[in-house]
């Protein structure tokens, strides 16, 4: 899809996925330490999650594609790492380390700049840098715009989808990838994951776009969410949205009374499907669309607090509380110009977490709040630069975040075909683990 480079509101209305660049105008280096960059980012996601991202990272390892149906074995966490020293702005005491594992030698040595160019820059009073120490795996099949993640903390097992593939695969402990769901269980493009690992499902918002295989197929949907009995890998539950209107739901969250949510990026709109009944699962009315106030552009992640409340971040415009009996919302106060382009959001130990990808250089991100969380408090930059190539989504798991780190949209044009890209090869898709111990 094409627009003008810096016409937010038309972005607005064309892709209610992404605007990988939107930050590009929105004035110089502020005191936050995160950058309102000076050039526009070449690189934006068509309709909903559905355009195709140019990314500006331009090394990535060189393969054709592989098949879809994978049960590989991926060489599982192995670390090897780059540290180094303080930067301005992190007490004397504070160390950034990077260590990558499974990547190549211009791997690391892309990781390694990018840790020391983080350590040299500059730092806000309210915002900390740190570089983790990074470990994770790689896919073995590439070019298939991954997205979820999801982790189980019964089997310890990982899954991770696809919205090229429309698939689902699920990672063992010793790092082998096995077939979990696809195109034949009703899935559309694999957007969002999360596991309600006490009711033992697997969730997952389905949505058809153009950069999916099978495009045409259940022309009658135009979205869904599903979830997977994760003890048998059947289909257990299923919600529609029909094709009459347009819709791409993204990101899923399980809220505190076990009913699912959903955010739908193309019809801006938040929508849940309430639990009836334990413990024999009965979900209730299918899904509903939820008041919560107008104003919306590009809903993304959605994220419950251990006390029910509810953040959204909306793409262009930062992050927002919502009140869902008062059908109303507000942005956190501090949001507006630091934390614009967020795509995954998370509530962890007392903070959200956030995965931004409409910055020219891609984030991870810890934001504290005040007492009344309902105002920034404080950011702290988890990861930015390299490996992060269009991040997505992520999890929580042994005191680490998991991060989708390089999705791979870009790989494809809005309406599905290889973007031409010379010397650019199908992205290595690959998750980064950022240890969280000792970082508060």
């Amino acid at each position: 899809m094409s627009w003008a480079p810096h016409d937010l509101a038309s972005r607005a209305r064309a892709t209610p996925r992404r605007f990988s660049g939107l930050l590009s105008r929105m004035g110089s280096r502020g005191t936050s330490g995160v950058s309102s960059h000076e050039s526009s980012h070449e690189s934006s996601h068509e309709s909903s999650h559905v355009s195709s991202h140019e990314s500006s990272h331009e090394s990535s390892h060189e393969s054709s594609h592989e098949s879809s149906h994978v049960s590989s074995h991926v060489s599982s966490h192995v670390s090897a790492g780059v540290s180094s020293g303080v930067s301005s702005g992190v007490s004397s005491g504070e160390r950034a380390s990077c260590s990558a594992s499974a990547f190549s030698r211009a791997g690391l040595a892309r990781v390694a700049i990018g840790c020391a160019l983080t350590l040299l820059a500059a730092c806000a009073s309210d915002t900390k840098r740190e570089q983790p120490s990074l470990a994770g795996f790689i896919w073995p099949m590439k070019g298939v715009i991954a997205e979820g993640v999801a982790f189980d903390p019964v089997t310890r097992d990982f899954f991770v989808s696809s919205v090229r593939e429309r698939r689902i695969w699920r990672v063992t402990p010793d790092g082998e990838f096995h077939d979990f769901a696809g195109p034949d269980m009703r899935l559309l493009g694999a957007f969002g994951l999360t596991i309600d690992s006490g009711r033992r499902v697997l969730w997952v918002a389905s949505s058809r776009v153009p950069q999916s295989t099978g495009f045409g197929s259940r022309p009658a949907v135009a979205a869904s969410v599903i979830g997977f009995d994760l003890r048998d890998g059947d289909v257990g539950f299923e919600s529609i949205l029909q094709s009459e209107g347009e819709h791409v739901l993204g990101d899923v969250a399980v809220g505190p009374d076990g009913s699912v949510w959903a955010t739908d990026s193309r019809t801006p709109g938040l929508y849940r499907w309430e639990l009836h009944r334990e413990p024999d699962l009965e979900f209730a009315g299918g899904l509903q669309r939820v008041p919560w106030g107008d104003d919306w552009r590009n809903p993304q992640g959605l994220a419950f607090s251990e006390r029910g409340e509810l953040f959204v971040a909306d793409y262009p415009r930062g992050i927002a509380r919502v009140d869902t009996v008062a059908g109303s919302h507000a942005l956190l106060k501090g949001s507006e110009e630091r934390l614009r382009g967020v795509d995954g959001l998370y509530w962890h130990d007392g903070a959200l977490y956030a995965i931004q990808n409409g910055t020219q250089t891609h984030r991870v991100l810890r934001i504290a709040l005040d007492a009344t969380r309902t105002a920034v408090e404080r950011i702290d930059i988890l990861l930015e630069g390299p490996p992060l190539d269009d991040p997505t989504l992520g999890v929580f798991a042994d005191g680490a975040f998991f991060v989708n780190a390089a999705s791979g949209w870009g790989d494809y044009t809005e309406t599905g075909e290889r973007a031409n890209r010379p010397g650019r090869p199908l992205t290595e898709h690959r998750v980064v683990r950022i240890e969280l111990e000792g970082r508060r």
